[in-house]
């Protein structure tokens, strides 16, 4: 009996512990206007905030929506909807209300809760969603100006929220994730400058003496250590964890410059990556990083068979991990990419007799003459582009409709022309395709200007652009009207 009171009170202690460690996060929403089908948001698995771990919820007719998340200490949670990211820094047992005018440029979160000042504070913070592009302005100064700059920024962005502490606005516990957050943002600025800047003197002087730039690049990372508590939860955890490991391939006795372009030609560059990263990264860090690597690769979709292999070893590592439920979806699309691939082309999808030597947009547009030609200039390692394909059912029927044709231009290099025609495959592009060579490459930037793409164009029956900006196979409705 007694050992029965014992147990029974020690599953009583854990359950109630179990109880109190995990609280639900309620996150109310509401559309202004423009209103999505769905809203996405980053899951934070043990807490971590990773953009490539989503999760998605619907939204509905009006614009509502709810998410309901349940972690055990503060955490940041990401908004994504359009392609735009919001950040909350969310507490277990608290409810969020959060508005999102799509159609504004600048505060398009708007979010209501018990510490409204400190969400509002966090969201002025220039903070790009990558390091380098706050790192760009200042490439050029000496390394002790970056560093004091660096600190000089950081040190003002800490004194605030240690302000709002001590007037007890927000907790000891949320003012450090906040301030760590920061501490590992300005590491990655810093160390993405020290990286660039050394790539910059070794291809000007391959001589040249590099000790500086890793010394600074190395008091970056001496900012964090490996094993800190909210290094997961901090959306620079990967970006840092990236520069990190770059700075110990660059910096290695034996580093030799050919060794990630010979296991590029090798189609392992993957796995030689993470090879390194198992040298250097333990356990759940390891694990961490591995699958947002994948992840993040398979993201771009570019159908690389080994990333299929490096998940395969991923669940063998971590048979209990619970990134895989992530990554399965995204492996799966690779695996049937290339099934696919080897089928034969629908007959509905044409190549240009002779495209390797058509020099021009007008010798593209010849066998069209008479025909009114929808345009989309694309190439296989640009996502935007991939994005759009997934409107494609809406397009054909427009184009049907309206007896127009469609011409797709590949801005691939030679290297990728098998890439491109699995791709054409896999996304079932029916239509008209050309793969630019240098010279129609060149006319095209010479109409154009300096161009991004996708990019689509409007060509009348006497083949004249009549739009060389139209709208895109996601805004339907708009090009319908541009077509008529």
């Amino acid at each position: 009996m007694k050992q029965f009171l014992i147990y029974t009170i020690l599953v009583l202690t854990t359950l109630i512990s179990c109880q109190k460690a995990k609280k639900e996060v309620i996150v109310k929403g509401k559309f202004i206007y423009e209103i999505p089908q769905e809203i996405k948001y980053s899951i934070p698995i043990n807490g971590i905030c990773n953009g490539f771990f989503q999760a998605s919820e619907e939204v509905d007719s009006v614009g509502n929506f709810e998410l309901r998340l349940s972690i055990e200490s503060p955490s940041f949670l990401q908004i994504i909807t359009k392609g735009i990211i919001g950040q909350l820094i969310v507490e277990p047992g608290e409810e969020y209300l959060i508005t999102i005018d799509l159609n504004k440029d600048e505060n398009q979160f708007n979010i209501e809760c018990k510490n409204t000042e400190v969400q509002f504070e966090y969201q002025k913070l220039v903070s790009p969603e990558h390091p380098q592009f706050g790192a760009m302005d200042i490439l050029n100064y000496p390394n002790s100006v970056v560093k004091n700059k660096i600190d000089s920024m950081y040190n003002i962005e800490v004194d605030r929220f240690n302000e709002l502490l001590n007037n007890g606005i927000l907790t000891k516990e949320l003012c450090d994730l906040i301030t760590f957050d920061r501490a590992l943002y300005y590491s990655c600025v810093q160390g993405q400058i020290a990286m660039i800047k050394r790539f910059d003197v070794v291809r000007k002087n391959h001589g040249a003496n590099t000790d500086s730039i890793n010394q600074m690049w190395n008091d970056a990372l001496s900012r964090i250590p490996l094993n800190s508590n909210n290094l997961l939860k901090s959306k620079w955890a990967y970006y840092y964890l990236e520069n990190y490991l770059m700075y110990q391939e660059y910096t290695a006795k034996d580093f030799k410059f050919d060794n990630r372009s010979k296991a590029r030609k090798q189609g392992n560059i993957h796995t030689y990556l993470l090879g390194i990263s198992k040298e250097y990264l333990d356990s759940d860090i390891l694990e961490f990083y591995t699958a947002s690597y994948i992840l993040s690769k398979a993201w771009q979709n570019k159908f690389e068979k080994e990333l299929i292999n490096l998940f395969d070893k991923f669940k063998i590592d971590f048979p209990n991990s619970n990134y895989s439920k992530y990554l399965e979806p995204k492996i799966e699309k690779i695996i049937a990419f290339h099934k696919k691939a080897e089928q034969d082309f629908n007959k509905e999808i044409q190549f240009l007799n002779n495209y390797e030597n058509l020099n021009s947009l007008d010798e593209c547009l010849q066998p069209f003459k008479g025909k009114k030609v929808y345009v989309d200039i694309w190439s296989t390692s640009c996502g935007y582009c991939k994005k759009e394909f997934e409107f494609n059912s809406d397009l054909k029927k427009l184009l049907k409709a309206q007896n127009i044709e469609i011409l797709y231009i590949s801005k691939d290099r030679d290297r990728e022309d098998q890439r491109w025609k699995d791709m054409i495959k896999y996304y079932d592009l029916t239509g008209n395709h050309v793969r630019a060579n240098k010279k129609l490459s060149e006319d095209l930037r010479n109409i154009l200007g300096r161009y991004g793409i996708p990019r689509y164009l409007i060509i009348d029956e006497n083949g004249e652009i009549i739009n060389n900006d139209a709208k895109r196979p996601s805004e339907i409705k708009e090009l319908e009207k541009q077509l008529m």
